[in-house]
């Protein structure tokens, strides 16, 4: 894919500081960055504008780091979706800002397999995993703290009726 003067593009679909954007029922492939990317540009503070993106039935493959990739986002969902082959994850929920009222982001019936890692959450927060398959990637499910990345640490998330097998790929 490439952008409008010919350069190849970083992101299959980018959505930046926007409420309520589901993506659904397509494959996202062979990107220099990320297969869709909604982010907030307003890390400073607690007051997210990218909230509740849901990504349904979208498959994402090759792209150089993340296939569906939310940062600093408050809500939202993953689900009925399959990530293979990327240099990073399939799945990245990172920079969850703290809130009072938690915005829950679930992730369910997802399959992550041949990536670096199947689920990556850097200071990710109020994410729940369940119902997925993570299989034949470096790590399956890596929930974690790094201070470079805003809103640390990670937490208040749950993982179960999980799937995570034959990694170590």
């Amino acid at each position: 894919a490439k952008d409008p003067i010919g350069n190849p593009a970083n992101n299959g679909i980018e959505i930046e500081n926007a409420k309520n954007v589901t993506i659904k029922k397509l494959w996202v492939r062979n990107y220099l960055n990320n297969g869709v990317f909604w982010h907030d540009t307003n890390t400073d503070d607690n007051k997210a504008t990218c909230q509740n993106a849901v990504a349904n039935k979208v498959d994402t493959s090759f792209n150089r780091s993340y296939g569906l990739f939310m940062f600093g986002c408050e809500g939202g969902a993953f689900k009925n979706s399959v990530g293979w082959g990327h240099g990073d994850s399939a799945f990245y929920i990172g920079a969850t800002p703290f809130q009072n009222k938690p915005k829950e982001t679930v992730l369910t019936d997802l399959e992550g397999y041949e990536n670096v890692l199947g689920y990556s959450g850097t200071n990710s927060k109020y994410v729940t995993i369940k119902d997925s398959d993570f299989y034949n990637n470096g790590v399956g499910i890596v929930p974690n703290t790094l201070d470079s990345e805003p809103f640390e640490p990670n937490g208040h998330g749950v993982i179960k009726d999980n799937n995570i097998f034959r990694n170590n790929f």
